[in-house]
C-alpha cells in the first residue's frame, strides 16, 4: 500500500498536467489586410514641408529627419503560432 499511493498520486498530477497542455490545431488558417492609401499631399510652408497622407494613423518622428505619416496595425494571435510570411 505504501509503494501504490505515491505511485497514484503522481498518477493523478502527472494526467491532469496532460490535459493541461494545448495541443496545436492542424489547420491552416491566413489572415489579411488590405490597406489603401489616397495619394500624398505635400505642403511647403515656410520654412517646412507637411506631408498629409489620408489613411495614415500615426507619424514617425526621427531626430533630423522627416516628420513621416504612416499606417501601424496590431494583429493579436494565439501562443504557438507560426507566421511564416509578412
Amino acid at each position: 500500500m505504501k509503494k501504490i499511493l505515491p505511485l497514484l498520486v503522481f498518477a493523478i498530477l502527472f494526467l491532469n498536467g496532460l490535459a493541461a497542455v494545448a495541443f496545436p490545431d492542424e489547420e491552416n488558417c491566413q489572415q489579411k489586410s488590405i490597406l489603401s492609401f489616397s495619394q500624398l499631399s505635400i505642403n511647403e510652408d515656410d520654412d517646412y514641408v507637411t506631408l498629409e497622407l489620408d489613411g495614415a494613423n500615426s507619424v514617425l518622428i526621427k531626430q533630423d529627419h522627416y516628420v513621416v505619416p504612416t499606417r501601424i496595425e496590431t494583429f493579436t494571435f494565439p501562443f504557438g503560432t507560426e507566421i511564416t510570411s509578412v
